[in-house]
């Protein structure tokens, strides 16, 4: 897959952009360089643990 690279000229946070059939895939960081990330697709989510606190 490519992606798009943004990165910001006065820090290390970068902005990338793909497309995976119809769907968008936006990523962004600043303390790993895009170039050492992979990604995997995931059917089953149950698998992974959540990474949002919950706000309730």
């Amino acid at each position: 897959m490519t992606f798009e690279l943004w990165r910001n000229s006065s820090n290390r946070y970068w902005v990338a952009r793909g497309c995976i059939e119809s769907t968008d895939v936006v990523l962004s960081g600043s303390e790993i360089e895009p170039n050492e990330l992979s990604l995997v697709r995931a059917s089953d989510l149950t698998s992974f643990s959540n990474p949002f606190a919950s706000l309730g």
